[in-house]
């Protein structure tokens, strides 16, 4: 039985696609996954811990997700 669309939420969209906010204090665990969620056609935002996720959020209104780290230093995720 096929899934309606309109189950799911609709996502206000910066150049067409969904944002991810990847947040993780590994700077290599950043890297790999913006790589892979750019590849997939999502336009991707990068914090190093908490802080810079609260900032970035303040900033860029279109994030759709978060990926996130949930230890941290300064502020876990």
């Amino acid at each position: 039985m096929p899934i309606a669309t309109s189950a799911f939420p609709s996502f206000p969209q910066s150049n067409g696609r969904p944002h991810v906010l990847v947040v993780d204090d590994v700077k290599s665990t950043r890297d790999r996954l913006a790589r892979v969620l750019g590849a997939g056609g999502y336009g991707v935002l990068e914090a190093a811990d908490g802080r810079d996720a609260l900032r970035a959020l303040a900033t860029s209104p279109n994030v759709n997700a978060i990926l996130l780290d949930l230890v941290m230093p300064l502020m876990n995720g």
